[in-house]
């Protein structure tokens, strides 16, 4: 079995860590929620397929039309 190394913001290291159904994260910008996110569903797909499991995992986020509703 190999191994990967996955670089994240240490404080999102604690979200991703239990076994949980819901994950979620508030904040403000630039913090790398969007990123560690994406790359994290990615990761869980891959594990889930190993697996043979099937489902469906949703990654969503808020829609921002101007700087001002951030």
């Amino acid at each position: 079995m190999s191994e990967v190394a996955i670089k994240m913001p240490k404080k999102m290291l604690e979200l991703f860590q239990g076994d949980y159904r819901y994950r979620v994260a508030h904040g403000g910008r630039g913090s790398g929620k969007t990123r560690t996110f994406a790359m994290m569903v990615a990761w869980k797909g891959y594990i889930f397929a190993k697996e043979g499991r099937k489902g469906q995992i949703l990654c969503g986020r808020e829609h921002l039309n101007s700087l001002e509703e951030s």
